[in-house]
């Protein structure tokens, strides 16, 4: 399953497939989509960058600079 589009509506980021399906919703109501890939997703939360996978799992956090 693919990315193929992420967007922030209120207080939440919705992750869509390529045909055009939810994939998963997260809390975005504290943090600022910074952008996407075909399978991960990043949102600014902070001084950190958490970059999620296509399934709304956190991977990894990095401080941003």
């Amino acid at each position: 399953m693919a990315i193929a589009s992420v967007i922030k509506k209120g207080s939440s980021i919705y992750v869509y497939n390529e045909k055009g399906g939810v994939i998963c919703t997260v809390d975005g109501n504290y943090g600022e989509l910074q952008g996407y890939t075909s399978s991960t997703f990043s949102v600014k939360r902070g001084s950190n960058i958490y970059v999620y996978g296509e399934r709304g799992n956190v991977i990894s956090t990095h401080t941003a600079c």
